[in-house]
């Protein structure tokens, strides 16, 4: 069966099931992921897309810096997980989905 892609969360559910797809190979990779990320929240914007987790993405860059004792930060929050995982891209990569189920709470 295709699972359509019908808003943000189904789009981090889908790069977390299959990240090669998305983010090519080395896929779990929080560099990767933040760029394209960046993108999609930014197409999104331009075509006025309906989504609360889009809208409040932005948000989790202090939401990330306040969890690691680290705000205020000029660090985003790809360079706080990397930092917090001494650098290892995959765990950050996994990292940023264990916090994006507490963000997830909090801001839906």
């Amino acid at each position: 069966m295709v699972e359509y892609i019908k808003n943000f969360s189904d789009v981090l559910y889908q790069i977390e099931k299959r990240p090669g797809l998305f983010l090519g190979p080395k896929a779990k990779n929080i560099t990767r992921l933040s760029t394209y990320l960046n993108g999609f929240t930014f197409a999104m914007g331009i075509y006025k897309a309906n989504d609360t987790l889009a809208e409040n993405f932005y948000k989790l860059h202090d939401y990330t810096a306040k969890r690691f004792n680290k705000y205020p930060t000029g660090l985003g929050w790809p360079a706080l997980m990397l930092e917090h995982c001494n650098g290892d891209q995959e765990k950050a990569f996994e990292l940023f989905y264990l916090i994006l189920q507490d963000f997830k709470k909090e801001i839906l």
